[in-house]
């Protein structure tokens, strides 16, 4: 089977059941809305949810009132 071109008309099941090499994912989050940073897993992620829901999902964790980052200890 040959693996389709990555569009929004794929749903997230068929995206994650081909290999798509990292600048392609990266190329549609830029194209598309979702943030284009970070590993491949973390693109995936975003492409996924937004081929299901056609949202974008928050890029980063919230950090939990009361916690520092490392450099400001």
């Amino acid at each position: 089977m040959d693996r389709p071109a990555l569009s929004r008309q794929l749903d997230s099941r068929t995206f994650r059941s081909f290999y798509y090499p990292k600048d392609e994912p990266a190329d549609f989050c830029r194209e598309n809305g979702p943030p284009a940073f970070g590993d491949k897993i973390d693109l995936t992620e975003r492409i996924a949810h937004y081929l299901d829901t056609g949202k974008q999902r928050r890029s980063r964790p919230q950090r939990q009132k009361g916690t520092s980052c490392r450099r400001c200890q």
